[in-house]
C-alpha cells in the first residue's frame, strides 16, 4: 500500500483478517514458542480456509453450460468435496461425484 501512497492501519489489516476468518475464507495458525512453551503474540500464519471446490453459474441452462461448470470440476484430479452453485431448484443433485447445490441453500447453510 505504501508504494500506491495509501494509508492503512494495523488495525484495520487485523479488522479485514478477522473478518475473512470468520467467514471462513482464511484460517488462524497461531505460532508456537517452543523454548517458552507459549504462543507468540504476534505474527500469526493465515491459510486459505476451505479446501472444498465450488463452481457458481446463475442456471444450468443446457447441456453446453453443464458441460462447461461440471467439466472445470471433473478436471481436478483429488479426494476434495467439490460442487457447482447454481439458482435451479429442479436440476438434480449433480454428476459425476460433484454435488449440485441451490445457492440460497448453500448460503443459508442448509446444504
Amino acid at each position: 500500500m505504501k508504494s500506491q501512497r495509501m494509508k492503512i492501519s494495523v488495525d484495520t489489516v487485523l479488522n479485514y483478517l478477522a473478518h475473512l476468518e470468520s467467514a471462513y475464507l482464511l484460517r488462524r495458525v497461531r505460532r508456537y514458542d517452543i523454548k517458552g512453551k507459549r504462543h507468540l503474540e504476534v505474527n500469526d500464519k493465515y491459510y486459505l480456509g476451505d479446501k472444498r471446490y465450488f463452481q457458481v453459474c446463475y442456471l444450468l441452462a443446457g447441456a453446453k453450460t453443464e458441460a462447461r461448470e461440471f467439466g472445470a470440476l471433473s478436471e481436478i484430479n483429488d479426494n476434495h468435496p467439490k460442487a457447482v452453485l447454481s439458482m435451479d431448484k429442479d436440476w438434480g443433485s449433480g454428476r459425476d461425484g460433484i454435488r449440485r447445490i441451490y445457492l440460497p441453500d448453500f448460503l443459508l447453510g442448509k446444504d
